[in-house]
């Protein structure tokens, strides 16, 4: 009879485990949630995509674990210099906090303009893990934790390699899970956090030809200002801090007027001509 009684319990448990498991959650929450057990906690890392990015809706741990979301400024450091990164070199990021739970996860992507930017690479593999995620057709990186590091110190550290000249500001989206180690996702706490970068624009970025001289004024207006380019065909691209292209055109015109409705703040005009870059800055009031 007591035999009888522990299958009948293992039974239950089972069954218990299976419906906190797939109750009210979509595909993607199967997906981030596929390795989760009692014992592993997501010990192979979470799926691609769940750092809180805008590629992948902005998905972070609460697609799997319960409990609340906290977003929390400067929990993503780099030794990208003031002036901006150079195009091209290899960064350390540092990302973590103080947990208070028995076990923590994160993971971290780079993006802007809806695109990655730059590639991340394991400083030490037994921390870090990399992982990536096709979203309409263009793939990102990502990059988490491990089971050695989900009940480490709370703090991760890896490379990350800049992209090409004229990628404009960089977005480090991350999503931390600071987990009460209950058995279940209830109780578990989860922080957002983002970090932008700017590109040194005087660095790694070949100038038009003085044959070609460009203008762009006013460089402070309400949205309206032109664009001078001496001849032939150009491509203008206008990026706001965040990294999102907010103004795409190409045109052969050598005065252009252009009108834009956004925000205001800074934004970066992107111009490119005969596989150069210029890039200057706006400001929109």
């Amino acid at each position: 009879m007591k035999k009888t009684l522990l299958s009948i319990t293992a039974v239950i448990a089972f069954g218990a485990a299976i419906i906190l498991l797939t109750s009210g959650q979509d595909d993607g929450q199967l997906e981030a949630c596929s390795n989760y057990d009692p014992i592993s906690k997501l010990s192979g890392g979470a799926a691609g995509g769940y750092s809180g990015d805008p590629a992948n809706s902005n998905k972070n741990c609460t697609n799997c674990h319960a409990g609340t979301v906290i977003p929390t400024s400067g929990l993503t450091t780099t030794n990208i210099p003031p002036t901006g990164y150079v195009p091209g070199n290899t960064y350390i990021i540092t990302t973590g906090k103080s947990f208070t739970g028995f076990v923590r996860g994160f993971q971290t992507a780079a993006q802007g303009g809806g695109l990655q930017k730059g590639i991340f690479t394991d400083i030490n593999p037994t921390e870090t893990l990399i992982k990536t995620k096709t979203i309409t057709g263009n793939v990102f990186n990502y990059i988490g934790h491990t089971d050695v590091s989900a009940y480490g110190t709370g703090f991760w550290s890896f490379n990350w390699t800049a992209p090409a000249a004229g990628s404009g500001p960089v977005t480090f989206y991350s999503a931390f899970l600071d987990g009460d180690d209950s058995g279940g996702t209830s109780g578990d706490v989860t922080y957002i956090s983002t970090t932008v970068v700017q590109e040194n624009l005087n660095v790694g970025i070949e100038q038009v030809s003085t044959k070609s001289n460009i203008s762009v004024y006013p460089t402070v207006s309400k949205g309206n200002f032109t664009i001078e380019v001496n001849e032939g065909d150009y491509s203008i691209e206008i990026y706001n801090l965040t990294g999102e292209k907010v103004f795409e055109k190409t045109t052969n015109a050598s005065v252009e007027h252009v009108s834009l409705n956004v925000n205001s703040g800074l934004y970066f005009v992107n111009i490119k001509k005969d596989n150069k870059n210029t890039i200057k800055k706006i400001v929109i009031q």
